[in-house]
């Protein structure tokens, strides 16, 4: 039965070529674009599910009250914190330190192959207990050298066979160079599976932390904590034992001042990683659950437009057979039997429409690949299980069209009553399912709008400083910081291919850049601190509203605030106004006000302007660099003269010849809302062309239905023009219905999406009614020619049979 049923359907798509054509293309052109997201979705989702013991596995996550409320500052924890706190919490059964250091382009480490130096990015400082935890499986020696044998590595499959062939690496050593002409050697102790796809750390060598932790126990924090816990223990409060484990170890002052305001929380594996959008520092790759819910949300809106696409068409085909239905009733064809017919037509046309996308995919993902993740390098992957899950979730949704459908044609009457009203039943239902296509293009269409808005905003929106044309000069050796930085410094400001020299590097600040107290007139007000010196708001083209500038280095007490600062604390006159610092720096010492800077964005919009003290910069080797501004005359120049110097002074390293421009900034500080931005602009095109494929349809069956009511309006002396403002007419009418459903859903979507920037555009009345005129002007394009056409048409055509 089930194959008469096939047969019965593929003579039906046969025999109605243009029918079976646009709704398997249209079909697959949306499923292309729902496939690649629910793809991106999927692997995000199961970045953590293929671990072992995962319901057991938490992060340590460090809060810093002042950082906005904008969740976690970071994952990094001290070196020595993990350790401790095993002996202090017995619910801990394993810990996991994780160190992955970010190298920039052309400054990665080099390993040695021969007389190659082959660069590698990919490796992290660990301990055994990495593959114990997480399940990446050793093939050869053992993870344990780790612990024991110093200097020791693992390394994955395809890297073994890259450096050694295929003899057994384990026992031998390869050369890592971090410094073009100082080399270290490292021991072998085995060799990993290549990291699962799915997987949220994605490395080739896995070096023994031994050394750093010896180094730098509870000097600096730089891994990521991972807890094994015993089971149910996940929701456990580890933050007083935390802090006093921390304090009782930390030998300056800065630090403990710094771990005042600090909490730290627990957090499950996977619920860590879709938080890592709100990490201030990155050390692995992270999630964002805000961007997979407006994934969802995207795939959710093209797979509705198709599906509403297909059930037009799908009633405009039952309008047109509704003659052979009704032969099939009168020869005794059940109801069930007509729905059957139809589930296995429809399943056909998805069956279709899914191997067409599934083979379409891997070419778009090249092109779109970069816009759902950055990292997208390589070909398109499917995670396990993540193809067939799909497959079943379409499965059940073409069951539900194919249900839907019948129920719309059993209410209709289709074979109960005449054709004349069966057919405006028809219309209606169509209308209907017009109505809410146009409303859900017109929600895309809006969005597509503010992002413009607000993306151009943010570009366009002035900072309050400038730092394109600037190049960061490091001090690459903190114990030679400060022999070498006098000169270094001295050099550079006498040379005429550089504009100033500042010892700060970055602005742009980072989010782990919290707020600290400084105490005036006895009361206590929070405020940024920001290391600067006499030439920060020269290098920066930072205006000063009042007052003066920081005007020698011997000026230890002097400091600049900005407006905000000024506002807050409610000075009237702030120029020589004495406040306390709390921070660790000139802790407890007083300090003068000599300057008011003009306010400008030291964070990304996401975050308000706080108050801000400039401090004059200590000397090396507290700051590791300065901020140098080129000649813009000639920044190639300046440049070289920059690599050269470097490479005197730091013969062993490689200097990073790169010039920051206004875009780094951009991009660096929204580069995920740039990308789903860029995203929308494309699915708004899938979009469009979805819809002109349903309107299409809609228009073809409208204009056959209503031959005979044009054949005698032409009769009666109507002309061309009438016709189709009539027909078009009618059509305008549902785009204003469907703009006004569209219009709140569009507006509460966007405003929750604006409510992530702290300095956004207004979503104002020309969004939607500009929203609404490009509806309008899709739905024109693409019926006129079929309403002109049908107008055109001789009347005795149209009335030869009455």
């Amino acid at each position: 039965m089930l194959f008469y049923y096939l047969k019965i359907s593929v003579r039906r798509l046969m025999r109605d070529k243009v029918y079976a054509t646009v709704n398997i293309f249209g079909l697959a052109v949306a499923l292309t674009a729902c496939l690649l997201l629910y793809n991106q979705v999927y692997s995000e989702l199961s970045r953590h599910l293929w671990h072992m013991d995962k319901e057991d596995v938490a992060q340590v996550l460090v809060y810093r009250d002042g950082v906005d409320g904008f969740g976690p500052e970071s994952g990094r924890v001290f070196f020595g914190f993990g350790k401790a706190l095993k002996e202090e919490v017995p619910e801990i059964e394993s810990i996991v330190r994780v160190y992955e250091k970010y190298y920039t382009k052309g400054n990665e480490p080099r390993f040695a192959k021969g007389e190659e130096r082959i660069p590698e990015s990919r490796l992290i400082l660990s301990e055994s207990s990495l593959f114990d935890v997480f399940g990446y499986n050793i093939v050869a020696g053992s993870a344990s050298g780790l612990d024991s044998v110093k200097r020791s590595v693992i390394i994955s499959e395809s890297k073994a066979k890259l450096y050694f062939g295929s003899e057994n690496p384990v026992g031998k050593t390869i050369e890592m160079y971090s410094r073009p002409k100082k080399g270290r050697k490292y021991t072998v102790v085995g060799v990993m599976e290549d990291m699962p796809k799915a997987s949220s750390l994605q490395v080739d060598f896995v070096l023994s932390i031994l050394d750093s932790e010896k180094a730098l126990s509870w000097e600096i924090e730089y891994p990521e904590l991972f807890l094994k816990l015993s089971t149910g223990n996940m929701g456990m409060d580890i933050n007083q034992k935390a802090k006093a484990i921390i304090a009782s170890h930390l030998k300056h002052d800065y630090q403990r001042t710094n771990e005042e305001s600090r909490s730290y929380k627990l957090h499950d594996f996977g619920e860590a990683y879709l938080r890592g959008d709100n990490y201030g520092v990155r050390t692995r790759e992270s999630g964002s659950a805000r961007y997979v819910f407006m994934l969802i949300g995207l795939t959710l809106v093209i797979l509705s437009l198709a599906l509403l696409n297909f059930m037009i068409s799908v009633l405009a085909r039952s309008a047109k057979d509704m003659a052979s239905d009704k032969l099939r009733n009168a020869l005794g064809e059940r109801s069930r039997q007509a729905v059957y017919l139809l589930v296995i037509e429809v399943l056909s046309i998805m069956f279709l429409a899914c191997a067409l996308a599934v083979l379409i995919s891997p070419f778009v993902y090249q092109w779109v690949g970069p816009l759902l993740d950055a990292s997208a390098t390589e070909a398109l992957r499917f995670p396990p299980f993540a193809l067939p899950s799909f497959f079943a979730l379409v499965f059940v949704v073409s069951i539900l069209t194919a249900l839907a459908v019948t129920f719309f044609k059993k209410g209709l009457g289709s074979v109960r009553l005449g054709q004349g009203k069966a057919t405006r039943n028809m219309m209606r239902s169509q209308k209907v399912l017009l109505v809410f296509q146009l409303g859900l293009m017109s929600v895309i269409m809006i969005m597509a709008l503010v992002f413009v808005k607000q993306m151009r905003f943010v570009r366009e929106k002035p900072l309050g400083f400038d730092s394109g044309n600037t190049v960061i000069f490091p001090w690459k050796h903190i114990s030679m910081a400060p022999r070498k930085g006098p000169e270094i410094n001295r050099r550079l400001r006498e040379s005429p291919l550089i504009e100033g020299v500042t010892r700060t590097l970055y602005l742009p600040l980072l989010d782990s850049y919290g707020l600290s107290d400084f105490v005036l007139d006895k009361e206590t007000m929070k405020a940024t601190p920001q290391f600067g010196d006499s030439s920060f708001i020269h290098v920066y083209d930072i205006s000063l509203k009042s007052g003066r500038n920081i005007n020698r280095p011997s000026a230890k007490h002097e400091v600049l605030v900005n407006e905000q600062f000024v506002r807050e604390a409610g000075l009237e006159y702030p120029i020589g106004t004495e406040i306390v610092s709390g921070y660790w720096h000139m802790k407890g010492k007083t300090l003068t006000i000599v300057g008011v800077l003009a306010d400008f964005h030291y964070k990304a919009l996401y975050r308000p302007i706080k108050p801000m003290v400039v401090f004059n910069a200590p000397s090396p080797p507290m700051i590791l660099g300065a901020r140098v501004r080129l000649n813009s005359k000639n920044p190639e120049e300046g440049k070289a003269f920059l690599s050269d110097l470097f490479s005197e002074f730091y013969p062993d390293n490689r200097f990073e010849k790169r010039i920051y421009t206004e875009e780094d900034d951009y991009n660096n500080s929204y580069g995920k809302d740039i990308r789903f931005a860029r995203l929308v602009y494309v699915l708004t095109m899938v979009a469009i062309f979805i819809v002109m494929l349903g309107l299409f349809g809609f228009i073809f069956f409208m204009t056959q239905a209503r031959v005979k009511e044009i054949g005698v309006r032409k009769a009666n002396g109507a002309t061309v023009f009438e016709i189709v403002r009539l027909l078009n007419g009618d059509l305008l009418r549902y785009v204003g219905v469907g703009l006004i459903l569209a219009v709140p859903i569009a507006y509460y979507v966007m405003g929750r999406w604006l409510e992530n920037f702290a300095y956004r555009a207004v979503m104002s009345w020309w969004v939607f009614a500009g929203a609404g005129a490009l509806v309008c002007l899709v739905a024109l394009l693409t019926v006129s020619w079929q309403s002109w056409r049908a107008a055109r048409r001789e009347p005795v055509e149209a009335l030869r049979y009455e």
